[in-house]
């Protein structure tokens, strides 16, 4: 009998336990990625009056009326202190980010997010290696990350559609932007002809048919009753005989057009950031200006984005000539690369927002026609409204990349063939051809005793602790079951073309939205239409 230690790193078990022992090491360490990414940027407040006191009389006389004396930017430090609305910088840190809205979200997706990166490139890691004695079990991470997924859509539309700060004009802009955009996705994915992007939805709708209700009516078939089985099989029989590329299709653009709508608002804001950080204006050049690896990030993520978009656009593959192999690996080093190249960017774009802090300030101290008090009220309505919504600019920015990241283990766990599962396949249909042809046409009668006795004598525990755990019941006895473990290895080692379908474009839709939306907004604020220092 197998020890549990050898269990839990089996090839079973051994994802769910990397899982756990990286959830727990992520908690007892403290390491809250979400944190990490924000503490420690500069933030522009207005200081209370106990605060602005202490700033002046550290403060170097005036030399004149209304001379300025610049102090360094850091920490604690006041911006123009010989004016009458002085302005502190102070970095963001722990308790701040933890009163801020949205932040929970943030750093649950965030948390998420490094959990799931460092199980997969553990487990595949191992599996490739060949420190696995067998084919992963990946069912772990096949429903961990559609669930991931589905609660990186909710964060989006909660954030974007659902919020009672939401105006309803925005929510019906919402709404007839999905529907445009489920059209054209359709139109893309359907009917344009030739296709322009490279998704193949009929191959999807064939393994529907062809696997998954099939493999569904089994499994009910044989751990549920007979009513549970006859229901199964009377609710996927449309499944079996009307799913069509046509109606895969329309599933995706229909879940596209709302997925891509929702992404407008972190699009919008990220063209605006990005035309504010490429022109700095002269004011903003000592307080409120990022750096050359900050700008370089933004650059780097942004020129990610744009090869995530080309290597699904058909002409483009064309162009590439590269075999299937290597553009399916082309595709999934785009997409590690965009995932982490926007990651990297964020606390790049959150200052570029908190500088906004700073710009509206002197904006605000410049303006003619207004009083003193008027001033100092709207400067600190401008600054608290910058500082209170950073947590969910950043939510925004990182939502892109968990979606990428999202598409990248959907390919890597379901469309990447392992090495390992193509192995175990040909040693399980080598078995299978051998017991048959040993067994021929007359050992039928025997071998269905023999199992019969076998169950018989097996406890009721124990087989459904081999039902769980295969690697306990061994290599199959009869002819019959070889037959049916060759087929079952065979489906584990077959790339899935739903799941290539469904992950590629999530992956490439997304980005593809992000993208527009951030391009047209830069050139709107080019152009003179909007300004780059719009807050909300």
């Amino acid at each position: 009998m197998a020890t549990l230690s050898s269990l839990l790193v089996g090839p079973t078990l051994l994802p769910y336990t990397v899982f756990v022992v990286v959830s727990l090491l992520f908690y007892r360490l403290k390491l809250a990625p979400g944190r990490r990414l924000l503490a420690g940027l500069n933030v522009f407040t207005l200081p209370n009056a106990k605060e602005a006191a202490q700033a002046a009389a550290a403060a170097a006389p005036a030399k004149g009326a209304g001379q300025v004396n610049r102090k360094k930017n850091k920490a604690g430090a006041v911006a123009d202190v010989g004016s009458g609305m002085q302005l502190a910088i102070s970095e963001l840190k722990g308790e701040i980010l933890m009163r801020l809205e949205f932040y929970d979200s943030f750093e649950l997706v965030a948390s998420i997010l490094c959990v799931l990166a460092v199980t997969l490139a553990v487990t595949l890691g191992l599996e490739h290696a060949g420190l696995v004695a067998g084919p992963l079990n990946r069912a772990c991470l096949g429903q961990t990350v559609p669930a991931f997924l589905a609660y990186v859509v909710i964060c989006l539309a909660n954030m974007e559609f659902r919020h009672p700060t939401v105006q309803r004009d925005d929510r019906i802009v919402i709404c007839f932007l999905a529907a445009i955009l489920a059209i054209t996705a359709l139109v893309l994915l359907a009917i344009a002809r030739p296709r322009p992007i490279a998704f193949d939805a009929a191959a999807a709708a064939a393994e529907v048919a062809s696997r998954w209700v099939p493999a569904l009516r089994a499994r009910f078939g044989q751990e549920g009753s007979q009513a549970a089985a006859a229901l199964v099989a009377r609710l996927t029989a449309p499944l079996a005989s009307r799913v069509d590329g046509p109606g895969v299709a329309l599933s995706l653009a229909a879940a596209g057009g709302a997925v891509g709508a929702l992404l407008l608002g972190p699009g919008w804001r990220h063209g605006r950031l990005v035309a504010g950080t490429a022109s700095p204006r002269p004011f903003e050049s000592q307080y409120a200006r990022l750096g050359a690896l900050q700008g370089a990030l933004l650059r780097a993520g942004f020129l990610a984005n744009l090869v995530v978009c080309a290597l699904w656009i058909t002409p483009m593959v064309g162009v590439l000539r590269l075999t299937p192999e290597a553009l399916h690996a082309a595709r999934l080093g785009a997409l590690a690369a965009a995932a982490a190249a926007n990651l990297a960017a964020l606390p790049a774009l959150v200052q570029a927002y908190l500088n906004l802090g700073f710009t509206n300030w002197y904006m605000i101290r410049h303006v003619s026609g207004y009083d003193e008090a008027a001033k100092v009220r709207s400067a600190d309505r401008q600054t608290r409204l910058v500082l209170i919504l950073a947590a969910k600019v950043g939510l925004q920015f990182l939502l892109l990349p968990a979606l990428q990241f999202a598409a990248l283990a959907l390919l890597l766990v379901h469309a990447t063939p392992s090495a390992a599962a193509v192995k175990a396949s040909e040693a399980a249909a080598a078995r299978a051809a051998e017991l048959a042809a040993v067994g021929g046409g007359g050992g039928g009668a025997a071998e269905a005793a023999a199992a019969a006795a076998a169950a018989a004598a097996a406890s009721p525990l124990a087989e459904a602790l081999q039902r769980l755990l295969p690697e306990l019941a061994g290599p199959p006895a009869g002819a019959e079951a070889a037959r049916a473990a060759a087929e079952a290895a065979a489906r584990l080692a077959a790339p899935s073309a739903l799941y290539a379908a469904v992950g590629g474009f999530v992956g490439w839709w997304a980005t593809a939205c992000f993208c527009a939306f951030s391009a047209v907004s830069l050139l709107l604020v080019r152009l003179g239409v909007t300004a780059s220092t719009a807050v909300a």
